[in-house]
């Protein structure tokens, strides 16, 4: 009698559970019907597949961005200007990769990650998560509105937890990545109807003081796919030197000299700088007028810096035409005062860096075939003007996504969170960071050992730093921005 009672339980636990699960699949089912109701639309209907619309960003009502936004399905460009420097610069898909382009006109591709959260913001900005299997996940009180979350993944996108309001079919937002380390989330505050579709009206991330605004939604819009290529490049190079020429390398530093406007510096080559600055004093001889205003963000904090242009910049007899910069900064480094040469100068060109003959070599990436050069080749994410790429830790305890950093003078940089997280065997480090030595680091067979790091606070867990002590002890490292690689030569042993 007793065990036919817990067989009853267990039967009647299994029929409650297999009905919930269908009321799930039919509260998802439902959700996705009253959504696309409420719109009015779905992705790849005709009226709406080719559209064009203007973004503004504002921030404590000041407006810091305009982006003029093309679309074609899910392929798109975005020229975003930014209104205080007074600079342009775009990002894209082109249905088989994302790319960046700077306020120089030099493209890049965007991989990992970074691709990644794209494509998902993609999906959803598009509403192309409609065509994707929907699955109830709970309710929830979000942003004083119940709603109800649903999941859609594309096995190339991070999945979305996706806020639909119930009652209407509106989206309230979306987080994307919500477990891992790219989790951002969208907030939609309004909706606007055009041609009797609703569409996104006004969003931010959430957490975020910049609203974005968007307005004049045209359909049908006269675009090609052409139109949707990345911009032409306003910076070119004279590349009139094709053999290695000096620098110097310190303790802890890379230096290089270059002549901008015809006047030499001292410059540091700095791999962490999504741009080239100098010094507020070399900025002022070499004749550089301000055009405009923005923000410089560091692992130190954020400065006003101006924008500018240099005519030339002449580095081992190799010429950068018209270039955009940024300055104001006092005096970076005793071995290089006068500034930072960063993504700029290392977008457009096949840069070596030899460390056992202590050269620098610049060509054209189009004469150069990568295929030929032995090293580890490594894909970097250069999505932020920096170069980031899948590192190991203690063996394959953990992965990190470790910016290459060749201007900073330290060992290595780990989030705080990460020591604990995965009990690495870090001496020193203790519960509440510090530095010490870790047991290990590695790319691919290049393997870091020993190294010594400090923990500080990250964005992500999973994001870390290395900087100039791993790759002095290499013997070559070749930048290959347009191909969005590095190569990583050892020494011979």
């Amino acid at each position: 009698m007793k065990i036919r009672w817990i067989q009853a339980a267990l039967l009647s636990a299994l029929a409650f559970l297999a009905a919930t699960i269908a009321a799930a699949a039919d509260d998802a089912t439902t959700l996705l019907a009253k959504h696309k109701a409420y719109a009015g639309w779905q992705f790849g209907d005709p009226g709406v597949k080719v559209l064009e619309l203007t973004e503004t960003a504002t921030r404590d009502s000041t407006i810091e961005l305009r982006e003029r936004v093309r679309r074609i399905g899910l392929l798109y460009r975005i020229d975003a200007r930014n209104v205080k420097a007074g600079t342009d610069s775009s990002i894209g898909f082109t249905g088989n990769l994302f790319w960046y382009s700077d306020e120089n006109g030099f493209t890049v591709p965007i991989i990992g990650d970074a691709a990644k959260v794209s494509l998902a913001q993609d999906l959803f900005f598009t509403d192309a998560v409609t065509q994707l299997p929907w699955t109830w996940l709970r309710d929830e009180r979000r942003w004083n509105t119940q709603y109800a979350v649903i999941r859609a993944e594309q096995p190339n996108a991070f999945p979305l937890e996706i806020y639909v309001d119930p009652q209407t079919g509106a989206y309230g937002g979306a987080t994307i990545d919500p477990k891992g380390d790219n989790a951002q989330t969208i907030r939609i505050i309004d909706y606007q109807k055009v041609a009797n579709k609703h569409f996104i009206n006004q969003w931010k991330f959430d957490g975020s003081r910049r609203t974005v605004g968007i307005s004049d939604i045209k359909l049908a819009a006269p675009i090609l796919p052409e139109d949707l290529h990345p911009p032409a490049q306003t910076a070119h190079w004279e590349f009139k030197n094709a053999t290695p020429f000096p620098i110097r390398l310190t303790q802890k530093r890379i230096v290089i000299k270059a002549r901008v406007n015809g006047v030499e510096g001292s410059f540091l080559l700095d791999s962490g700088a999504g741009r080239i600055f100098l010094s507020g004093a070399f900025a002022r001889r070499a004749g550089i007028k301000a055009t405009g205003q923005t923000e410089s963000r560091t692992l130190y904090g954020t400065q006003k810096v101006d924008a500018g242009e240099a005519a030339t910049i002449d580095i081992g007899g190799n010429i950068l035409h018209d270039i955009k910069l940024y300055f104001g900064q006092p005096e970076f480094d005793a071995e290089g005062p006068d500034g930072l040469m960063g993504f700029a100068l290392l977008a457009g060109a096949f840069t070596t860096l030899d460390f056992e003959r202590s050269t620098l070599q610049l060509q054209d990436p189009n004469i150069v075939d990568p295929a030929t050069v032995q090293g580890v080749h490594v894909g970097v994410d250069l999505s932020n003007g920096t170069p980031r790429a899948l590192m190991n830790v203690q063996g394959k305890t953990t992965t990190v996504n470790a910016t290459i950093d060749t201007g900073d003078p330290r060992f290595a940089l780990i989030s705080d969170e990460l020591v604990n997280t995965y009990g690495l065997r870090m001496t020193a480090a203790g519960v509440f960071g510090g530095c010490g030595t870790l047991d290990n680091m590695s790319i691919g067979p290049l393997v870091y050992d020993k190294p010594n790091a400090c923990t500080v606070q990250f964005g992500g867990v999973h994001d870390a730093l290395i900087g100039y002590d791993f790759l002095k002890g290499l013997s070559k490292v070749y930048f290959d921005y347009p191909r969005a690689m590095m190569i990583l030569t050892p020494r011979a042993k």
